[in-house]
């Protein structure tokens, strides 16, 4: 598939969002509440899976770059968020983009990114000697209420942002 300059620009904007919005965080190693995945959401509804995909892969690859820099563990942090945009731009790909659909690309996306991003933090640790099995584990409510916040916030302002964006999208 060929990218238009203005698409390219674009999945840009969007990566430079999610590395901006995973920086405004708060949190340990052990968990992150932040709103970076609201670019690759973003990405994935309005300009495809493709587009999703692409903005979760270099948007957390810059952030772990200059966060952590490159470490054994720095592929396994793109999966979640690449899936996570993928799968937001798969669903919005099928049929009419109305509210209701946009409400269940956040909550199964959300909830997708919490499940891949336990073990992958979990892997973490265990690497690089942070953590264990325990802690994660132990974190798993924070997390699940972190989650449910995210979600709160994404139905609020998913909606209002898709009509705003869709149009520069297109």
């Amino acid at each position: 598939m060929k990218l238009s300059t203005k698409q390219l620009a674009l999945n840009a904007v969007f990566a430079a969002l999610f590395v901006i919005l995973a920086f405004i965080s708060v949190g340990t190693n052990d968990f992150k509440a932040s709103f970076e995945s609201l670019a690759t959401l973003m990405a994935g509804i309005t300009m495809g899976p493709l587009a999703g995909l692409l903005v979760g892969l270099v948007g957390e690859f810059i952030y772990q770059l200059i966060q952590y820099g490159l470490d054994p563990t720095t592929v396994l942090w793109l999966i979640p968020y690449a899936v996570c945009g993928l799968v937001a731009g798969l669903i919005a790909k099928k049929g009419e983009l109305d509210n209701k659909k946009l409400i269940i690309i956040v909550v199964l996306c959300e909830i997708l990114l919490t499940v891949l991003n336990t073990p992958v933090n979990a892997i973490s640790a265990i690497i690089q000697g942070w953590g264990n099995w325990a802690t994660i584990a132990a974190g798993i409510p924070l997390r699940l209420a972190i989650t449910a916040v995210r979600i709160v916030v994404y139905i609020i302002i998913v909606p209002i942002l898709y009509k705003a964006v869709k149009n520069v999208a297109k």
